[in-house]
């Protein structure tokens, strides 16, 4: 994975927070970032080796149905800011990751990404802690409301591993698709991924104490991590109990709608 592009687009995004356009130079990156860029791609010219970086991360995000947050000129060497509320994501995520121990601010983050980029359907950020909504019998009534059964959660749990539920708009309660998202605000490296596992299993625990849609195959349950994931991870995400997604997963669709009839 091309770690030193996505340090770029951290970079520039931050760089975004003060000025809607800049020019980027490698005077205003770290050394050891500009090294990076340079031998990754194999450009020994700064200006070849950026022209590389953002032309690899275009085709990552247009992989994922989106486009980058800015626009750049190789000519010039000009930024421009393309979508602001993404750019400010990006930094809101960088410096949650940076301070750690925020799970919950990332995970009402994620959740807002998801009702933003997705539209449609009912988002329901029930993870623990809660803002409302704190005692046991309160969340189980709401979870009631969503078709789960009365004793969804047992024990000592909070939220029985469940972070975000996503409802499209198909069906009708109990009868309707659920989408259950977990939120780790961690990359995608070997103690968070068995980390995510574990929570995923839990949450699958008490999904299948739904009243209805509890079967395996019947829900679709995903982890988000704070990170920015590819095609490389495949081998690590092979087999997982989970689907894995990055923060570029939740940048704005700019893709259009495509029905394909064979």
């Amino acid at each position: 994975m091309p770690r030193p592009a996505f340090e770029l687009f951290e970079s520039i995004c931050v760089q975004l927070r003060d000025a809607q356009q800049f020019v980027l130079t490698e005077r205003a990156l770290p050394a050891s970032l500009t090294a990076e860029l340079k031998r990754a791609f194999r450009q020994p010219v700064f200006e070849d080796a950026l022209q590389s970086s953002i032309a690899w991360l275009t085709a990552h995000f247009d992989t994922k149905g989106s486009r980058l947050p800015f626009s750049y000129e190789h000519e010039t060497g000009v930024i421009g800011s393309l979508d602001g509320e993404f750019a400010q994501f990006v930094r809101e995520m960088l410096q949650i990751r940076a301070t750690g121990k925020q799970s919950k601010a990332f995970e009402t983050a994620v959740c807002k990404r998801l009702s933003q980029k997705l539209q449609s359907g009912d988002f329901h950020n029930v993870g623990w802690p809660r803002a409302t909504r704190r005692r046991l019998a309160e969340i189980l009534q709401y979870l009631e409301g969503l078709g789960f059964d009365g004793h969804v959660l047992r024990g000592r749990d909070k939220d029985g591993g469940l972070d975000i539920l996503w409802l499209p708009p198909l069906g009708t309660i109990p009868i309707r698709p659920l989408v259950s998202f977990q939120c780790k605000n961690s990359r995608f490296r070997d103690a968070a991924i068995r980390e995510a596992h574990q929570s995923a299993v839990i949450a699958s625990r008490s999904i299948a104490r739904h009243s209805c849609m509890r079967s395996h195959g019947v829900y679709m349950c995903y982890v988000v991590f704070n990170d920015y994931l590819d095609a490389t991870v495949r081998d690590m995400a092979t087999g997982l109990s989970y689907a894995p997604l990055g923060l570029s997963d939740l940048a704005s669709l700019t893709r259009p709608l495509a029905v394909t009839q064979l």
